[in-house]
């Protein structure tokens, strides 16, 4: 498995677009790194369907990679109401997936100063917010943007792993024809 410098650059863009996503706090850069992110699962959905050749494996990969996460993230069948990433009723503490306790964990080291507003807030509803008294409320929509993006950043990374794990696949069942020298 290799890498290329293009998929470097293209890697190193997403992560700084990423963090400064989750660091910005604003739910505007948020919306535009997860719209962002969506249309490139989409894009490899489509580019799945419609190419031929050593891209489609990729595509192919990244696209049930990134399927199945969403699944995963969203409650999926562990969730008993089926609440998915802007649930208006799912509170970190109940949130199921292994990524959103990772989260919640660099959260906590990154901002220890915001911890009660991370317990206390419900994940992605704009009705939680200036509920929990003592709370400053924009800690609360920072926690979301956190969470948000992350989530979104944790899809990205897992999805092309899972497209370079599908061509890895694809190359050792289909080996490039031997040429013949005359």
């Amino acid at each position: 498995m290799s890498f290329s410098l293009r998929e470097l650059l293209v890697a190193f863009a997403i992560v700084a677009a990423g963090l400064t996503a989750m660091l910005s706090g604003s739910p505007g850069i948020a919306s535009v790194f997860v719209v962002g992110g969506w249309l490139a699962v989409v894009a490899a959905a489509i580019s799945a369907i419609l190419s031929s050749g050593r891209t489609r494996p990729f595509c192919v990969g990244f696209t049930m990679t990134a399927a199945i996460l969403h699944f995963v993230m969203s409650g999926g069948l562990l969730s008993s109401g089926g609440y998915g990433w802007f649930s208006s009723t799912q509170t970190v503490d109940s949130l199921e997936s292994p990524i959103n306790h990772l989260l919640a964990r660099v959260y906590d080291i990154a901002f220890p100063e915001n911890h009660a507003a991370l317990l206390s807030s419900v994940m992605f509803s704009p009705v939680s917010i200036g509920v929990t008294p003592g709370v400053d409320e924009a800690i609360v929509m920072h926690s979301r943007v956190f969470f948000r993006v992350g989530q979104m950043g944790f899809l990205l990374a897992l999805a092309y792993i899972g497209g370079k794990f599908a061509t890895l696949v694809y190359r050792q069942h289909h080996p490039p024809p031997e040429k013949t020298t005359e």
